[in-house]
């Protein structure tokens, strides 16, 4: 009952233990999250089993920020990529040394089209370029995150500003 109205993504590290939880009411939009310290020098995304499995077959990674972010983009990436979030306008140095691992195709970042979105996103292409990593920033129009994206246009909206690459 604690958890009714909230959208719920474990926090995983790259063994698959799930570390944490970032949680996020469907209603109001606010966030919780929850981290344990079990493993705190390992890089944690949400989606980052996806993520694993598919850039190691070849495929490109998505990166957004949130998981309200991450969840309309599965709608719209190719089929043998990723998506996955940081949870916040950051990558790590450890999210972008794990990335520079396996990511052998392309890292797109889609972060938010607000200035504290932007200039993540340039700090994180250029963090992951000087790792070796083929890094873009996805900037797109018609709204100012995916899920606000999808909020206004649905599935076709996403599809139109995330599938052509």
């Amino acid at each position: 009952e604690h958890l009714e109205g909230w959208l719920v993504c474990p926090i995983k590290v790259p063994t698959g233990q799930s570390v944490g939880l970032n949680c996020r009411n469907i209603e109001d939009r606010k966030y919780s999250r929850y981290r344990s310290e079990l493993f705190p020098w390992a890089p944690t995304l949400a989606g980052i089993d996806d993520v694993l499995a598919k850039a190691s077959s070849g495929g490109s990674v998505w990166l957004v920020e949130g998981i309200y972010d991450m969840l309309p983009l599965r709608w719209s990436i190719p089929e043998g990529d990723a998506v996955a979030s940081t949870l916040t306008a950051r990558l790590s140095g450890e999210q972008a040394e794990w990335l520079a691992r396996f990511c052998k195709k392309r890292v797109y970042v889609v972060y938010d089209m607000d200035s504290t979105g932007k200039k993540a996103a340039g700090f994180a292409v250029r963090a992951l370029q000087k790792l070796g990593v083929n890094a873009i920033r996805w900037d797109f129009i018609g709204g100012k995150d995916p899920g606000e994206v999808w909020d206004k246009g649905g599935v076709t909206a996403v599809r139109r500003q995330f599938s052509s690459h």
